[in-house]
């Protein structure tokens, strides 16, 4: 497994994370995206200048 790094970004750099934060205290399972993101975080991705966002 390939290591990696954490940096701070404010929630205003990162809104995707901030709603996919609060969008899972609504989750009762475990849900995974495997090949795009969920379609209530498309728009939000391309705010936050995410590289690749497809639907």
């Amino acid at each position: 497994m390939g290591s990696g790094s954490w940096i701070f970004t404010p929630r205003e750099g990162n809104m995707a994370a901030h709603i996919m934060a609060h969008s899972a205290t609504d989750w009762n399972d475990q849900i995974v995206w495997l090949d795009s993101p969920p379609t209530f975080l498309v728009d939000q991705l391309e705010l936050d200048n995410v590289a690749s966002v497809s639907a």
